[in-house]
């Protein structure tokens, strides 16, 4: 019995004794199992819920649990390896003391059980106990009502059991692994031997200078919003390989370049910054590059969800401009005005409700594939197209957006395929190009269904948008009418479930009607659950933030101990010492910032359009939300770095004197 407790309890002394490791490495991997119970159980709340927008909602939490899943996984394996080498001194006066490579796996068997237990212990109770509050949350900030019920989700409780005991797995293989790759021995004289100086690799920093470029060119000219997405993630992806690649080699690169720079390099100062910051890039690249990606994920998040979220109303408006859109098609050979029919129809369908039909605008288009040759269009619907074009009037782009262009009877005006002066002919009759217009206003594209890729011809009247279709028998006149009425009104309710059977009838070719207050409900179903989401993902990197600039002070503390000794013996005075290191930790320290904020800089024209692609056209607000979440993360960053900087002074303190 005595042996079967032997590495149990060797395990929990281990634990116990290297506690600034193992306390925040156990509390992070709680909150985490927390984390994603919490996610997991809304999932199967909102989706076995009869909520409005539940299915919307349930989707978005079920595929972002998937992904939280899978980032806490690689969370926890990184700073599990990284508790685990911070103990390799240890493991190898195991060895000096007489322990095997198969103990020293039983040892390690042994902690990671005892953290994997107690984690998903605390985290399921957590989870459990604020799941319900969270759910509130979720509900508040999708505008729905409150539903209080008490629910501990039991397949959530297993999905989490089973998702954490594989990542602790996964780390218990790494381990073993790497004790029997390594020499315990060979580590305690490595540690003996000092650190040698890290090689220049001129390639991987080049490639890192290279995709840097290349991944804000991506970012920097994407024009089209439909084609963001396509283009963003590309640019991502180099932006990520580059910033591994600058921390890891071209920072010492340039170091090194410094280093040759006599005029500069020979001076106190400079000699001692530059070669201790030599070395804490060569140990801290990969977590340094790692927090600077964090940073990133967490100010693009935050400022994007908040942004979609707060100007809600404005996407909103920019979809819907009214109240109401009635949408209906009419044969282009009709003698009748689209706009006013459907007007006269609104007025009688609204007259038994005493409703009042205020402030009306209309967008008559047709939508026709033609043949286009030159200055020539053909629009035949017998014809093979190879060009869509979109037909409208010029007095409804001017009431639309404010611009006041004047077209004469045969007049036009393009965006796009022709220039100003240009006379073509569309179906046998002749048009002059009076204007070439400027790219449209994103607004007025997602108002009116359509993007800046559809060439677009302006026509003076009606009766010349007939002229154009005169081609096609067969050519069809769409007109959309949008209308705003008292939603207080007694009979508002009526009117708009009676609507749709009340203007059938007086238009034959009825295609829809559209509400600004039944889209409310499935806008904030999607953007109040991509909050919620994002903030748990904002929640998730943080942490994972915070742990690693927590055990990159631990292990610069540790190697700053040995180093406060050596520049002391050679003769500098211990405030000297303090300063230089201080200023070397600052440097590192607010490196990854930095370039978090550069590389948020250079993405902001990509993530711009990115915001259009969702309704989001309020370029000011992103850029307010972009600021603020950048000085608050800023403000968290500096207040993480003191908290932790009172462990680094701590063991640095406790060298020898």
């Amino acid at each position: 019995m005595r042996n079967l407790l032997f590495y149990p309890k060797l395990a929990v002394a281990g634990m116990r004794r290297n506690k600034i490791l193992y306390v925040p490495y156990l509390l992070a991997a709680s909150l985490m199992v927390m984390l994603f119970y919490i996610l997991a159980s809304m999932s199967e709340i909102v989706g076995r819920s009869d909520i409005l927008g539940g299915a919307q909602i349930g989707l978005m939490l079920s595929l972002s649990t998937v992904v939280c899943g899978l980032l806490t996984v690689l969370v926890l394996y990184y700073l599990s390896s990284f508790v685990m080498k911070q103990r390799a001194q240890e493991f190898g006066l195991y060895t000096v003391l007489g322990m095997e490579k198969g103990n020293l796996c039983l040892l390690v068997f042994w902690e990671i059980l005892f953290s994997y237990l107690g984690s998903l212990f605390c985290g399921i109770a957590a989870g459990a106990l604020f799941s319900q509050l969270v759910y509130l949350l979720l509900l508040n900030i999708v505008h729905l009502p409150v539903n209080f019920e008490i629910v501990i989700s039991l397949p959530s409780i297993r999905s989490t059991a089973i998702l954490f005991g594989l990542s602790w797995v996964l780390s218990l293989l790494a381990e073993v692994n790497s004790l029997y790759r390594k020499d315990p021995l060979a580590i305690l004289r490595a540690a003996a031997e000092g650190e040698r100086e890290p090689r220049s690799k001129k390639g991987l920093a080049f490639t890192g200078v290279i995709t840097l470029a290349a991944g804000y060119a991506l970012a920097a000219t994407v024009q089209n919003p439909g084609m963001v997405l396509l283009i963003f993630f590309p640019a991502v992806i180099l932006v990520i390989i580059a910033t591994y690649c600058i921390f890891s080699a071209t920072s010492i690169v340039m170091l090194k370049a410094l280093r040759h720079n006599k005029r500069f390099y020979y001076k106190p100062e400079n000699f001692i910054t530059v070669s201790g910051m030599l070395y804490r890039m060569k140990q801290n690249a990969i977590g340094l590059a790692n927090i600077c990606i964090l940073a990133s994920a967490v100010l693009v998040t935050i400022s994007s969800c908040v942004c979609l979220y707060v100007g809600g109303e404005d996407s909103l408006k920019s979809i819907y401009p009214r109240e109401l859109r009635v949408r209906a098609y009419f044969t282009a050979d009709q003698d009748i005005d689209p706009a006013a029919a459907i007007a006269q129809a609104l007025e009688e369908a609204a007259a038994p409700y005493q409703i009042t039909i205020e402030n009306p605008d209309s967008f008559t288009d047709r939508s026709t594939t033609v043949q286009w040759d030159g200055l020539a269009i053909e629009d035949n619907s017998s014809t093979t197209g190879n060009l869509v074009l979109d037909y409208r009037l010029i007095d409804e782009l001017n009431t639309a957006i404010g611009t006041d262009y004047r077209l004469q009877p045969g007049e036009i005006a393009v965006s796009g395929l022709f220039d100003s002066g240009d006379t073509i002919t569309i179906s046998g009759n002749r048009f002059y190009v009076k204007e070439r217009l400027a790219p449209l206003p994103d607004n007025y594209l997602t108002s009116t269904s359509t993007t800046n890729n559809v060439p677009m011809i302006f026509f003076s009247s009606l009766e010349d948008l007939r002229l154009a279709s005169s081609g096609d028998p067969e050519a069809m006149i769409t007109c959309s009418l949008n209308f705003d009425y008292d939603l207080n009104h007694t009979n508002a309710t009526a009117f708009r479930e009676n609507l749709w059977d009340s203007l059938s009838s007086k238009l034959p070719h009825l295609m829809s009607i559209y509400s600004r207050s039944e889209a409310r409900v499935n806008f904030y179903s999607i953007y109040g659950s991509l909050l919620f989401v994002g903030l748990f993902f904002v929640a998730l990197f943080l942490l994972a933030t915070v742990l690693i600039i927590y055990y990159k002070q631990i292990t610069e503390g540790y190697q700053d101990r040995r180093r406060f000794l050596i520049l002391q013996q050679v003769g500098m005075s211990d405030a000297e010492v303090r300063a230089t290191v201080r200023r070397q930790v600052l440097m590192v320290f607010f490196l990854p910032i930095g370039m978090a904020l550069l590389h948020i800089a250079f993405a902001f024209p990509a993530l711009q359009k990115i915001m259009t692609a969702f309704g989001m056209y309020n370029v000011r607000l992103f850029v307010v939300c972009v600021i603020i979440s950048a000085l608050v993360f800023i403000l968290f960053y500096t207040g993480v770095y003191l908290f932790t900087a009172r462990t680094y002074y701590r063991i640095v303190r406790a060298s020898p004197q």
